[in-house]
C-alpha cells in the first residue's frame, strides 16, 4: 500500500518538483550530518572533560589518603612528645628540689 501511495505521488509530481524534492532532501541530509558532527564533537569534549575530572578526583583522593596517613603519624608523634615533656617536667622538678635542698 505504501509503495502504491509513493508511486502515485511520484507519478503526480513533475520532473522539476522531483528534482526540487531531491535537492531539499539532500540539503536536509547535509544539515543532519552537520548536526551529527557537532553533537559528536560535543560528546567527545564531554567525555574528555569527564575523564579529566575523574583523573583529578582520583588524584585528590590519593592525596587525601596520604595526608590522612601523615596526620595519623603526626598525632602519634605529638602524643609521644607530650609524654616526653611530662617526663622532662618531672625530671626538672626533681632537679629543682634537689638543688634547693
Amino acid at each position: 500500500m505504501t509503495s502504491t501511495f509513493v508511486n502515485a505521488n511520484v507519478s503526480a509530481m513533475s520532473q522539476a518538483e522531483l528534482v526540487n524534492e531531491v535537492l531539499t532532501l539532500r540539503e536536509k541530509v547535509h544539515q543532519l550530518q552537520d548536526q551529527d558532527a557537532v553533537m559528536q564533537a560535543v560528546v567527545k569534549r564531554e567525555k574528555e572533560y569527564v575523564a579529566t575530572e575523574t583523573r583529578k578526583r582520583r588524584q585528590c583522593e590519593n592525596k587525601l589518603s596520604m595526608l590522612q596517613v601523615d596526620l595519623e603519624y603526626a598525632e602519634k608523634a605529638l602524643v609521644d612528645e607530650r609524654e616526653k615533656a611530662v617526663v622532662l617536667e618531672g625530671d626538672l622538678e626533681r632537679a629543682r628540689s634537689e638543688a634547693r635542698g
